[in-house]
C-alpha cells in the first residue's frame, strides 16, 4: 500500500469565486506511484509520480483521484 498526502489550497481568479484544488505527494520511503489510464488497477499505466513532487488533482471518484502530470493525467 502507497500512503498519499493530501492538501487543499484555495485559489481565487478575477470575478470568479474561490475554487478549491487539491494536491497529493507520494509518501517519504516510497520511490514511486504509478497512474492508471482508467479508476482500475488492471488498466493500461499512463506514468508515474515521483516521491519529490506534489502534483495537483483535479478530480475525485470513489477512492481514485485524477492527476495532472507530466502533460498527462491519470488515475
Amino acid at each position: 500500500t502507497v500512503w498519499l498526502e493530501f492538501r487543499r489550497v484555495l485559489f481565487r481568479s478575477l470575478g470568479a469565486a474561490a475554487t478549491s484544488l487539491g494536491f497529493i505527494k507520494v509518501s517519504p520511503g516510497y520511490e514511486s506511484l504509478d497512474t492508471y489510464e482508467t479508476t482500475s488497477f488492471s488498466s493500461p499505466v499512463v506514468g508515474k509520480l515521483v516521491s519529490d513532487k506534489s502534483y495537483p488533482y483535479i478530480k475525485k471518484q470513489d477512492n481514485w483521484l485524477l492527476v495532472k502530470f507530466d502533460n498527462k493525467e491519470g488515475w
